[in-house]
């Protein structure tokens, strides 16, 4: 009782002013914040493709940034559309966006960080039917996907990337590990499973697996978020304080771990 009086008397000496202004202050900042990010979005861009783009079929060079998703005879590239061709010539653009093609010798050796340069035509866009099923527009809009298209078969590839460079090197990383998770003979389903807790692919999950994850509340795990990485920092942490490394050097223990 006696130090709860104690703090009583502290908080009451402080006046309430002070409240009031670091919390005005803490919300000029955030909204601030906020504001900016919501300007540096590539949609509200002057030259986002959605602005610049006014007829189709319309001619486009674009940049792949993950490798392309084979399902159902059809190839899902995703990439940022970098020119498109209009009634002045060649427009500078940005924006995110997915482009469908059909699965082709040619179009499977397409790789992450490839240029190559095609004609867009708009992808019928997928209509919810029921509000308890996946939203894949609203999935589409938070990873700010704009669009969907379709291209012919009468693309060219105008460069190649390079494996090494630090934009695509995780790309293929990840790729050579789902390569020798194959070399495992798992079956299909724990093959899905393994790629997806291991580095968040999972495209190749069922529905009904999808489901069942999702109706047991576990569905989390099956991406790699932030208690993947809390768990892996504890793990090294934890390694460096047995060690007794962390007691002797705790600003080199959480440089090590954070890194």
């Amino acid at each position: 009782m006696h130090k709860q009086n104690n703090i009583l008397q502290i908080f009451k000496k402080i006046p309430v002013s002070s409240f009031f202004l670091n919390g005005m202050l803490y919300l000029i900042i955030f909204a601030f914040a906020n504001f900016q990010t919501q300007l540096q979005l590539p949609l509200h861009q002057s030259n986002h493709y959605s602005k610049v783009i006014k007829s189709f079929p319309s001619a486009a060079i674009v940049e792949l940034t993950d490798w392309p998703v084979k399902r159902n005879k059809i190839l899902t590239l995703p990439l940022q559309i970098r020119y498109v061709q209009n009634k002045q010539g060649p427009c500078q653009t940005q924006g995110r966006a997915l482009v469908k093609l059909k699965l082709h010798q040619r179009s499977e050796k397409l790789k992450p960080g490839d240029w190559i340069c095609l004609e867009l035509k708009p992808w019928h866009k997928l209509e919810v039917q029921h509000p308890d099923l996946f939203n894949y527009n609203a999935y589409l809009k938070k990873h700010h996907i704009e669009a969907i298209f379709w291209a012919d078969t009468n693309w060219t590839v105008l460069k190649k990337t390079n494996a090494y460079t630090i934009q695509y090197w995780p790309e293929y990383q990840k790729n050579k590990w789902l390569q020798k998770l194959k070399t495992l003979q798992l079956s299909s389903s724990a093959y899905a499973l393994c790629a997806a807790l291991t580095c968040g692919y999972d495209d190749l999950i069922s529905s009904e697996e999808m489901s069942a994850f999702s109706n047991s509340g576990t569905l989390h795990i099956l991406s790699v978020s932030g208690l993947h990485v809390g768990l892996i920092y504890g793990l090294f942490l934890g390694i460096l304080k047995i060690r007794g490394f962390h007691r002797r050097y705790p600003k080199w223990s959480f440089g090590i771990t954070l890194v």
